[in-house]
C-alpha cells in the first residue's frame, strides 16, 4: 500500500516541477514535457500497483493477512526440504504472494 503512496507523491511533485519550469521560465517547456510526461507515468504506474494488490480468486484490495509458513514433509533420505511462505487472502483463504525456497535439511532439528 505504501509503494502506489510514494509512487502518487513522486507523480505529484514531478508535475509541480513541470508547472514550475514551464511558469518561470517558458523557454524550457522541452523539459517542462519531459516532467510532465514522467509525472503521467507514475500516475499510471501507481493505478497498476494498486491492481495488482488485489485477490484473484474473490477480488477484494488489501485483503492480505498475516504471513504464513509451510515447512513440507521429507522422507528420510531427502537432503533438502521445500518451504513456502505465502500471504493468505482473509476473504476467501487464497494463496498470494507465494515464495518457495529448498533448504538444505539436518539430521537432528530442534522441534520448536
Amino acid at each position: 500500500m505504501l509503494r502506489w503512496l510514494f509512487t502518487i507523491l513522486l507523480g505529484l511533485l514531478l508535475l509541480y516541477v513541470s508547472f514550475w519550469l514551464y511558469r518561470f521560465d517558458p523557454e524550457s517547456w522541452p523539459m517542462a514535457l519531459v516532467f510532465l510526461g514522467s509525472s503521467f507515468l507514475c500516475f499510471f504506474k501507481a493505478i497498476w500497483i494498486s491492481k495488482s494488490e488485489r485477490c484473484p480468486e474473490c477480488g477484494k484490495s488489501f485483503a492480505k493477512g498475516k504471513e504464513k509458513v509451510v515447512e513440507h514433509p521429507v522422507r528420510f533420505w531427502h537432503a533438502e526440504k521445500r518451504v513456502t511462505r505465502y500471504r493468505p487472502c482473509k476473504e476467501c483463504c487464497h494463496r498470494m504472494d507465494v515464495r518457495k525456497k529448498t533448504v538444505p535439511r539436518y539430521w537432528f532439528e530442534p522441534k520448536k
